[in-house]
């Protein structure tokens, strides 16, 4: 198997874990280096692989009840530490607070409280065990509608936006 190859189901399982909302249930070390950075596209750099799990949790998660990375586009290239990864992707989220809205659909047509367009950077990192880690990663993602939803449902009051 490629490199390629192993990045890319790495990353799917990734994709699928945090999916899933493991942050209460497996280790960050299990997926980044214990020296990650996360770069949050509402700004801000978190540092360290415990403070970045964290911060993926409860600041750029932790509105949403349920999500969906849908990828649409990856590209990788292998550096002298591992690889650099961009990956575009369509998110799908619903809020944890109720609310009536137009509902959008993803490719399976299961019905969503919103979507937004997102891309990554991630940088991975060989391990000495032959495993893969991530050390570091950009988000790039247009929040508005979902923040506008959540002014709409008192998840946020507009004071908020300007902390």
């Amino acid at each position: 198997m490629s490199y390629g190859t192993t990045l890319t189901k790495s990353r799917e399982s990734y994709t699928k874990a945090i999916d899933r909302k493991i942050w209460d249930t497996e280790s960050c070390s299990e997926w980044l280096t214990s020296n990650h950075t996360l770069d949050k596209s509402a700004g801000g750099t978190v540092s360290g692989g415990d403070a970045s799990w964290k911060a993926l949790s409860e600041e750029v998660y932790g509105p949403f009840s349920e999500y969906l990375h849908d990828p649409h586009l990856l590209i990788v290239w292998e550096t002298t530490s591992g690889w650099e990864m961009i990956g575009v992707a369509t998110l799908y989220w619903n809020l944890k607070a109720p609310g009536d809205c137009t509902k959008t659909k993803d490719r399976t047509s299961k019905e969503w409280d919103g979507s937004s367009p997102a891309a990554f950077n991630f940088g991975f990192e060989k391990q000495s065990d032959g495993g893969i880690r991530i050390a570091k990663t950009a988000s790039f993602a247009n929040s508005t509608k979902a923040i506008g939803e959540m002014l709409k449902r008192g998840m946020l009051k507009p004071e908020d936006l300007t902390k």
